[in-house]
């Protein structure tokens, strides 16, 4: 998440927020980005977020371009 890297880790994330907020539950980030994650694949699993961020590969996303990126309605990425 530095300069113009368009991709981050779910670990790079809770490094960036546990330094400015030391009392924040890290655990709620994973949670955050799963549930805005448009083809995480159980994302239904979690209350429907808001479509933030595309899954690259495991561990790594980047945001969501609703232009280009595509999920059927069956769950399945275009």
């Amino acid at each position: 998440m530095q300069g113009d890297k368009e991709s981050f880790t779910l670990k790079e994330v809770r490094g960036l927020i546990s330094e400015k907020y030391t009392d924040f539950t890290l655990s709620r980030v994973d949670y955050q980005v799963y549930s805005d994650c448009v083809n995480f694949p159980t994302r239904s699993d979690y209350p429907k977020g808001s479509d933030r961020y595309w899954r690259i590969s495991r561990g790594k996303f980047r945001l969501y371009d609703p232009e280009n990126d595509k999920v059927e309605s069956d769950g399945k990425v275009n």
